[in-house]
């Protein structure tokens, strides 16, 4: 699932405890703000690549940006790259190059599993699953509100075994 705000989600690897998993969402690539060829951009924004590099780049000089992809620095933080009339200092993954933020989260599943302790933190959504029958696959469901407006939706496929 893609949208003009970023790149699809990520599902978190889920942690085992007690029959019961604990999975999460990670809404971060979807909401940040994805580099655009020949944008103005103001000193201070923040944006990742259309490539992850584990990197989020600042606008250190602000211009408008060129017309291909820039070679991202993807080895250490600070390290700058100019594009087009902009000045890109490489800088820690964080929310800063988040769009907007999640406003609200739901969890739903298919009947047969039981949903406990969701929680929001920052774009990470999270809830513990249980149940389910053994040999059977379940769809569990995250809904997002954002604090833009705007709505976003996850499906996770469970397969359930002993």
């Amino acid at each position: 699932m893609t949208t003009e705000i970023g790149r699809p989600y990520q599902v978190m690897e889920p942690k085992r405890s007690y029959h019961r998993l604990d999975y999460g969402i990670d809404w971060s690539d979807f909401l940040a703000r994805v580099w655009r060829p020949g944008t103005a951009y103001t000193a201070g924004q923040r944006v990742r690549p259309p490539a992850p590099t584990g990197f989020e780049y600042e606008c250190t000089t602000p211009g408008q940006s060129g017309a291909r992809v820039p070679q991202w620095p993807t080895t250490a933080a600070a390290a700058s790259r100019r594009d087009g009339e902009v000045v890109w200092t490489a800088r820690s993954l964080s929310e800063a190059s988040l769009v907007t933020a999640i406003a609200t989260s739901e969890w739903t599943a298919d009947d047969g599993l039981e949903l406990t302790s969701p929680g929001l933190a920052g774009p990470l959504a999270m809830v513990i699953i249980g149940g389910g029958t053994s040999g059977q696959r379940y769809s569990v469901y995250n809904r997002v509100q954002l604090a833009n407006g705007h709505r976003a939706e996850a499906k996770l496929v469970i397969p359930v075994q002993d």
